[in-house]
């Protein structure tokens, strides 16, 4: 895997299986159906934003290319602890520079939580039947003996940046190399594919990393991965930004959050948040409210406002707490947005 990211799945001699290049977030590289050994990765936005080619803002997608940012491995044979390996710097996307850079270009590497003193080109047995090696801008990992071997190189960076003073010293992305062993885990699947010997039946996802249309489902082929399955920390996963370079927090790709680059289309499967804090009104207080009521515009303007800025667990609270809460006297003379008024 390397790129924007470009994937060769185990059973493909050469070239490439398919590119999730607007594939945000964590993903599964291997899922096990016997669980004794899983893999991760997230993906990041890469290259510089005002950039041309593959790099910059692409409309159609709502995003910008992403690239191999970190790697975990994890799995009852390593006792469901997770090792993550992260790039020495951390690319901010919007500002087109790095925020950190480790002082001596080594990956950041962290087992079961807590961070990993490493010496460069010194082998370490991070726990029984995990030993990683690192050095500059590179790590191998091998498990089980050679049950399963990684070499992972991190790249770009200061080559991102159009200023002439670079705050990247080390790479921001990478590139890998996975070896397993074919059915030494039992069934497998993910954006590595399913190992079978056939390269034929390997490109089953699109380039949002999703299962293509048509493609029969599978729970191991499945390759987003849920937070109960999630190996990173939530520090981890990668910032997502706007075509203006701003942060957007997690609900922001709600339509109606980010206006600038979310605007809701009649065909759009995504949820429209005035949708969600209708379907909350009519859940707590079993009747309709109308955003264009100017009885119920309050709540609809800080309910979309929150979910926004805070996530869709704001749709019941702020019909409940709004209801719920104690009358001024002003209030008491004039209803508020909700269905418990202030009388």
């Amino acid at each position: 895997m390397s790129g924007d990211p470009h994937v060769r799945g185990f059973d493909q001699s050469g070239g490439w299986s398919y590119h999730p290049i607007f594939a945000p977030g964590a993903w599964w590289l291997v899922h096990t159906e016997s669980g004794e050994f899983q893999a991760q990765a997230t993906y990041a936005q890469c290259g510089r934003r005002t950039g041309g080619g593959w790099q910059g803002w692409k409309k159609g997608q709502n995003t910008s290319a992403h690239c191999l940012q970190s790697i975990a491995f994890g799995g009852s044979l390593l006792e469901n602890k997770g090792l993550v390996i992260q790039p020495p710097c951390d690319w901010n996307w919007g500002d087109m520079k790095c925020d950190s850079c480790t002082a001596d270009k080594m990956p950041r590497v962290t087992f079961n939580g807590k961070r990993v003193d490493l010496t460069s080109n010194t082998p370490i047995e991070v726990a029984p039947k995990l030993n990683v090696k690192c050095r500059a801008n590179r790590c191998e990992v091998m498990v089980d003996g050679k049950r399963v071997e990684l070499v992972l190189s991190f790249h770009g960076g200061a080559g991102f940046e159009p200023t002439r003073t670079k705050t990247c010293t080390a790479g921001v992305y990478g590139s890998m190399n996975l070896w397993m062993t074919q059915g030494d885990f039992g069934k497998q699947c993910g954006h590595c594919g399913n190992n079978d010997g056939n390269s034929g039946n390997d490109n089953i996802y699109d380039v949002k990393g999703l299962m293509k249309t048509g493609v029969q489902s599978s729970g191991l082929c499945e390759a987003s991965v849920n937070d109960c399955h999630q190996m990173f920390q939530e520090a981890h996963i990668p910032t997502q930004y706007n075509s203006n370079g701003d942060i957007i927090p997690a609900d922001e790709t709600l339509c109606g959050c980010n206006e600038e680059d979310n605007k809701c289309k009649q065909d759009d499967s995504r949820n429209d948040v005035a949708s969600l804090c209708a379907k909350a009104y009519k859940k707590v207080c079993s009747k309709d409210a109308s955003p264009t009521d100017d009885l119920h515009k309050p709540f609809y303007e800080e309910c979309v406002q929150d979910v926004c800025l805070g996530g869709t667990a704001f749709t019941e609270i702020d019909v409940v707490e709004e209801g719920a809460a104690d009358c001024t006297e002003t209030e008491s003379m004039n209803d508020d947005a909700v269905c418990k008024h202030c009388k």
